[in-house]
């Protein structure tokens, strides 16, 4: 069964409303200090920014970016630690 893109986009939707970690750390752009912000429980969605809260804001964007692309794929979804299937519904 083939999801159209209005039943991914509210999957999306749920998701997003989880309580993912986020983990910010100070990283290094050429010679300048950025921050780099990442889901641990969301292998390689990860984000930088020139302050925190900038590296925060892109990180949101990566994570929608990131769950769509495995939605659309067919592939599951990583839940926050401690959460089941069933909380995402």
């Amino acid at each position: 069964m083939t999801s159209t893109p209005a039943k991914i986009a509210a999957e999306v939707d749920r998701y997003l409303r989880l309580p993912y970690a986020v983990t910010i750390m100070e990283d290094t752009c050429g010679d300048a200090v950025c921050y780099m912000a990442v889901h641990p429980e969301l292998p390689g969605c990860m984000a930088q920014g020139e302050t925190p809260e900038e590296a925060r804001r892109n990180l949101d964007v990566a994570r929608e970016d990131y769950i769509s692309a495995l939605l659309e794929m067919g592939l599951p979804v990583p839940l926050p630690n401690g959460w089941t299937p069933n909380a995402v519904r």
